[in-house]
């Protein structure tokens, strides 16, 4: 049986102000969820402040292990890696660049080569626009049919450093704590320690 009250501010929860709440926060893919636990407008507060900050610093591990959300998809990530150079890291695995990667080589006095990575072929195109604005001869037909999409490894490592804490966090896994208490029949304020 669950409290009558809410567990943090201990409003009477009422039907106009009970919520589901989820027992592990959703954003690190919690499905669980309880009602009669917390009302709506510490449900809404908590999760704006605590459960963001939970999330932001589980993020790492939740694109790691494809967390599947049931509202909203994992943000991709940028880390940089152990040849210094800054990847995104996105929820399907892939990693991308952080940004598109230009190059130009002076071959002679008339002729530069041009080196482009871009991310996908639509940011590609943008480029070779650009490049038909700077160098106006620039055949952008022909370089288009040159265009090659490859995917490559990273040979380098992630860097990634975990940390886990802080009051917002704490608060949040406290409340969790809670949640599944009030899940399991056990009414918050039993759990409270004087």
């Amino acid at each position: 049986m669950t409290s009558s009250k809410c567990a943090l501010c201990e409003v009477i929860i009422t039907q106009d102000n009970d919520t589901k709440e989820h027992v592990i926060p959703n954003s690190i893919g919690g499905r669980k969820k309880v009602k009669g636990f917390i009302c709506k407008v510490c449900n809404s507060l908590s999760g704006d402040k605590w459960e963001s900050e939970l999330a932001k610093q589980l993020n790492p591990l939740c694109l790691l292990f494809a967390i599947n959300r049931e509202r909203g998809s994992v943000p991709s990530q940028l880390f940089e890696t152990t040849a210094e150079y800054k990847l995104k890291l996105n929820v399907d695995g892939s990693m991308a660049n952080e940004k598109p990667i230009y190059s130009e080589i002076p071959l002679d006095d008339s002729r530069v080569k041009i080196n482009i990575h871009a991310r996908d072929e639509k940011e590609a195109k943008s480029i070779l626009k650009g490049v038909k604005k700077k160098y106006p001869k620039f055949d952008i037909d022909e370089a288009l049919d040159r265009l090659r999409i490859q995917d490559s490894y990273c040979p380098a490592m992630l860097k990634m450093n975990f940390s886990l804490g802080g009051p917002d966090a704490g608060r949040s896994m406290v409340k969790s704590a809670l949640a599944l208490a009030a899940y399991s029949g056990i009414p918050a304020y039993s759990c409270l320690f004087l």
